[in-house]
């Protein structure tokens, strides 16, 4: 009876659903740049609540690859403590910027502003003590594929991010002579960014869809009850 029960629920509701769905109307200019507009403002909101997550794991990320930096590289640990420092500084700024949210400035511009600002830290590290432009490829992929994809942001906010991390990688290539490793290195970010920015796009896309038939759906029911 139990399952019987719940069947007919999910009927039931697939009937409401559908009857709904009947409602849907096209979306003409001026309401689908309103819709946009509330779709912006809602994905600000979730992306306000999401960069502290994104720092937190980023933080927790970078400590665990300087305690292996430690283990591996005893010489690296004065400059590892210090890499890790600028980690927390750069975090501590941007998050601070999102807390205050100076006028004119959106919240995708913070979480653009502190990607690349770990990136130029990462970049530093690799180019100065390191010297291997794959290596840091890899720690890019890590985040272009991982971490950033919680980020409700633009296609525009990830190729930002994929920019400088292309940038990078060419930079440390240029300066530690290793073709094969800048080769690979340049390969991998460039592939990265052109598979996470176009991932970045669809979810985005998809994103605004169902905030469209959501409002739409909502705006049917209200007018089914008045």
């Amino acid at each position: 009876p139990g399952s019987s029960g719940r069947s007919a629920s999910m009927v039931g509701y697939d009937i409401l659903r559908e009857a709904m769905m009947d409602d849907l109307v096209p979306v003409d200019g001026a309401d689908l740049e309103a819709l946009r507009q509330a779709y912006r403002a809602d994905q600000d909101r979730l992306l306000a609540q999401r960069i502290p997550i994104t720092a937190a794991i980023y933080l927790v990320m970078v400590g665990i690859a300087i305690v292996v930096e430690w283990m591996l590289f005893p010489e690296r640990r004065a400059t590892a403590l210090l890499f890790y420092a600028g980690h927390v500084a750069v975090s501590v700024v941007w998050l601070g910027v999102a807390v205050v949210r100076p006028t004119g400035i959106r919240m995708p511009s913070i979480a653009a502003g502190m990607a690349c600002s770990w990136r130029v830290v990462l970049t530093l590290y690799t180019l100065f003590l390191v010297g291997n432009p794959e290596r840091l490829a890899s720690a890019h992929i890590c985040l272009l594929y991982g971490l950033f994809f919680l980020l409700p942001w633009r296609g525009t906010d990830q190729l930002l991010a994929s920019l400088i991390s292309t940038l990078g990688a060419v930079a440390t290539g240029f300066a530690w002579s290793n073709p094969e490793q800048f080769a690979y290195g340049v390969v991998v970010d460039v592939t990265g960014m052109i598979t996470s920015v176009g991932g970045v796009v669809y979810l985005d896309r998809y994103r605004f869809g169902s905030f469209v038939r959501q409002t739409q759906l909502a705006r049917a029911s209200r007018e089914r009850q008045e």
